[in-house]
């Protein structure tokens, strides 16, 4: 088993159609339009071909040669939105240790920085928001 990310291209159109189209819609917002139309993947292809490294980061996840999945990381611009929960798409991101680590380790020290002012402002500087 291989599992593999790529930057979509447009040759991905099709494989975005399938994909989108028999994707689970449970705790999906209504951005995704369905029925997923040619026309939706263009748009979403060349936006994502435009967008990659500046707005965000767009891949496919391929799995023995074949788009399985899709995953994203995207700049917000109002995060003031986000602060007040008023944009429904908020997900949590974790950072952990093991309870071994030494206190001396790099990962020990990365994860303790994280938790200053100087790790809340590398965070907000790169398009997230840090713990208040």
């Amino acid at each position: 088993m291989t599992i593999d990310l790529h930057k979509w291209k447009s040759a991905d159109r099709e494989a975005l159609m399938v994909l989108c189209n028999a994707v689970d819609r449970t705790f999906l917002s209504d951005r995704l339009p369905y029925p997923y139309t040619e026309t939706d993947a263009d748009w979403w292809l060349g936006m994502v071909t435009g967008n990659d490294g500046k707005e965000g980061v767009w891949r496919a996840i391929v799995l023995d040669g074949q788009i399985v999945g899709s995953i994203s990381v995207e700049r917000i611009a109002d995060k003031g939105s986000l602060r007040n929960n008023k944009y429904p798409f908020v997900s949590s991101i974790y950072a952990a240790v093991r309870k071994t680590e030494g206190h001396d380790s790099m990962a020990y020290k990365l994860y303790q920085f994280l938790f200053t002012k100087k790790g809340a402002d590398m965070i907000d500087e790169s398009g997230y928001i840090a713990i208040s």
